[in-house]
């Protein structure tokens, strides 16, 4: 299927071979698109303190965080839908 992958190959240097402007290009796009959204997650949604306290309760955290910003992303989608519905 060439599905490749965009990390560093562990082992020597000398013995590794990889297209160096491809892996740059996935290592930006990585950057831009996942770091951004971990960040802002930790940001605004609380991401980076988790309050349970019990068996589970980081992955409950991290889950209930994710949910609140597909919530709030799915808000504004329907919202601009709402607006050009009623301005046609």
């Amino acid at each position: 299927m060439k599905i490749r992958g965009g990390f560093k190959a562990l082992g020597k240097a000398a013995r590794q071979r990889i297209n160096r402007q491809w892996f740059r290009r996935k290592q930006a796009l990585r950057s831009s698109r996942m770091e951004g959204l971990i960040g802002n997650a930790k940001n605004h949604y609380g991401l980076d303190r988790i309050w349970y306290r019990v068996a589970g309760g980081e992955e409950m955290w991290t889950r209930n965080c994710l949910m609140a910003m597909n919530l709030v992303t799915a808000l504004k989608i329907m919202t601009e839908m709402s607006v050009v519905a009623a301005k046609a």
